[in-house]
């Protein structure tokens, strides 16, 4: 009984994919282009803003120069990606590629092996990313709280929000706070477990998102985010306050691994080729890690598609060496159009088997699937006692 991998009855593994940041206005895969065109706009206001702020005479400071020539690196990369675009439009006379996609654009110029190209697909991606955080408006909703709840689970930040003397009533939080809670368990366990306390419920969150939404969220109710654990440091995530988050392709705040290149970010860009190296293959062995003890694995907003094989490996080196009994939940508004993606990956008789649950319609969004009394219920996370969502 010393292998950890047999131990973990009440294990919740979530996958997330571009659909989960969806509610923030954050693009996927099929807009994604359109969205960098609106970056490619923002990016020229700012570089008229700070042309207006540039000094007649005399050197600017160092500070607007950093500036400058941040606007002027991400409009140039984007510049000349949509000069590649125009480029691999010629090769869709003879093969059937949808240039809009940016899996499959990417993916071409992955396979002309043009580091100059790559390294624009990343300033690209950073640039439409950083203006969509921007400008997004993130989505609120609304808790409610009684005395019976109040001494279970409170961020300050929420605890302030409440209208009331003795801290009990309905009151507004950002949407991805509430999913913090949901994915991290704070807000799933039983109204006398200690707040934070490990438990046997344990969560672990695997992303395939750059965007820092989830990660700003769960700093926001007072969990320490553990992007990476070396094998030593496992247990590091079920203790008080930390949440693991595996990004396995990467995101907007690791510093690049190449120190020539302090412009760019460390992500693994969507392409058919995803080499993961240094840090982000320790990311990714601690993911398999991680899958291979699941008791529920939970995947929300990611479609499978077909170019990523790197997914479809990825789960089955966790399952390769798995022995509890597991439930698969794919989560997902278009869930009937991709049955072949979803087959692609998992056997169709685990439908039959009832341990593949395909959930599509108005229950595949991300905001239902999270805030539903039954859903929740279905992945054995029903919200603490006390609390209400007040889910319509």
């Amino acid at each position: 009984m010393s292998d950890s991998r047999i131990i973990q009855p009440d294990h919740n593994v979530y996958i997330l994919g571009a659909g989960f940041s969806r509610d923030a206005g954050l693009p996927l895969l099929g807009d994604f282009l359109e969205k960098m065109w609106v970056a490619y706009a923002r990016l020229g206001e700012m570089a008229s803003v700070l042309n207006s702020e540039k000094p007649l005479s005399g050197e600017p400071s160092a500070e607007w120069k950093a500036k400058h020539e941040n606007v002027l690196l991400r409009q140039r990369a984007i510049e000349r990606v949509h000069e590649f675009r125009s480029r691999a439009a010629s090769a869709c006379f003879r093969i059937p590629l949808n240039v809009d996609n940016i899996e499959e654009l990417f993916s071409l110029a992955a396979a002309r092996e043009d580091p100059e190209v790559m390294d624009d697909i990343i300033l690209s991606i950073m640039a439409t990313l950083e203006t969509s955080e921007e400008r997004s408006a993130v989505p609120t909703m609304d808790l409610s709280v009684s005395d019976e709840g109040r001494g279970s689970f409170m961020p300050r930040k929420w605890s302030s929000a409440i209208n009331s003397p003795r801290g009990v009533g309905t009151f507004r939080v950002p949407v991805y706070e509430y999913y913090a809670a949901i994915l991290s368990g704070a807000l799933c366990r039983d109204s006398g477990a200690a707040i934070f306390a490990p438990q046997a419920q344990q969560n672990t969150i695997i992303t395939f998102n750059y965007d820092t939404l989830l990660d700003r969220a769960l700093d926001a109710i007072g969990l320490r985010v553990d992007y990476v654990t070396e094998d030593e440091n496992r247990k590091s995530y079920q203790q008080y306050n930390r949440q693991a988050l595996f990004k396995i392709h990467g995101s907007l705040h690791f510093s690049h691994d190449d120190e020539s290149k302090p412009h760019l970010c460390d992500i693994v860009p969507p392409t058919w080729r995803k080499n993961t190296v240094g840090d982000l293959q320790r990311v990714f062995r601690s993911a398999v890690a991680a899958l291979s003890t699941a008791r529920r694995i939970i995947i929300l907003g990611f479609s499978i598609p077909p170019t990523d094989a790197h997914f479809k490996y990825l789960v089955s080196a966790g399952l390769m060496a798995h022995s509890n009994p597991l439930d698969v939940f794919f989560v997902n508004p278009a869930a009937d159009s991709l049955q072949d993606n979803i087959f692609s990956v998992f056997r169709e008789d685990m439908v039959d088997r009832n341990c593949l649950h395909i959930i599509g319609g108005r229950e595949g969004y991300t905001d239902h699937f999270l805030q539903s009394p039954e859903t929740l219920a279905w992945i054995n996370r029903p919200l603490v006692t006390g609390w209400s969502n007040n889910h319509a």
